[in-house]
C-alpha cells in the first residue's frame, strides 16, 4: 500500500481547502475584491482588473465558462515565447487551474502621440488600437485570444499593411 508523504498530504489539504471556499459565493467574492485591484476594462468575454500583489501586472477574468480566450492566449504565448515573434506578445505570467483567471504583464495604453506600426505580423486579425499597447517601448499586441493555435508563429514572417482608425 502506497503511503502519502508529508508534503503530498499537505498539498492535497491545501487543494480540497481551496476547493471548499470556492463553493461558497460571498467567500469567493471576498477574495476576488483582496485580490483584484482597480477595474480596467470590458471585452467580449472578459474583464481586465490591475493585479493587486504584484505592479504591472494585470488579471483577465473569464466570463464565459469554457474560458477558452484565456486559454487561448495563454496556449499562443506558450507557443511564442521562445521565439523572435515574442517581442510582438504581451507575456503571459500565468493562467488559475481552470482557466479563470489569466495574469498577464500590463501595457502603456497607446496614445496619439504614438507611432504606430506601418505594418504589422500577419498572424494578427482582431487589429485595433485597443488590442494593442506598449510595454517599455516596444509596441505589443495585449488580446491576441483569436489567434489560432495551429498555426506556427515561429515560422511566420509575412507582414500585412495596417490602417489604424
Amino acid at each position: 500500500m502506497y503511503k502519502l508523504s508529508e508534503m503530498e498530504v499537505n498539498n492535497e489539504l491545501n487543494y480540497w481547502a481551496k476547493m471548499e471556499i470556492c463553493h461558497l459565493p460571498f467567500a469567493m467574492q471576498d477574495l476576488a475584491r483582496f485580490c483584484l485591484g482597480d477595474y480596467i476594462a470590458t471585452g467580449m468575454s472578459r474583464m481586465v482588473f490591475d493585479w493587486k500583489f504584484t505592479p504591472n501586472t494585470v488579471v483577465k477574468f473569464c466570463k464565459a465558462d469554457d474560458c477558452q480566450s484565456n486559454w487561448n492566449e495563454y496556449s499562443v504565448w506558450q507557443t511564442v515565447k521562445d521565439t523572435k515573434n515574442a517581442k510582438w506578445f504581451c507575456p503571459v505570467i500565468d493562467i488559475s487551474p481552470c482557466g479563470r483567471f489569466l495574469l498577464m504583464e500590463k501595457d502603456r495604453t497607446i496614445t496619439t502621440e504614438d507611432k504606430l506600426p506601418k505594418k504589422l505580423p500577419n498572424f494578427f486579425t482582431d487589429i485595433h488600437t485597443g488590442n494593442f499597447g506598449y510595454i517599455e517601448d516596444r509596441f505589443v499586441c495585449i488580446d491576441y485570444q483569436f489567434i489560432s493555435r495551429s498555426i506556427d508563429l515561429s515560422f511566420c514572417t509575412q507582414k500585412q499593411s495596417v490602417n489604424w482608425v
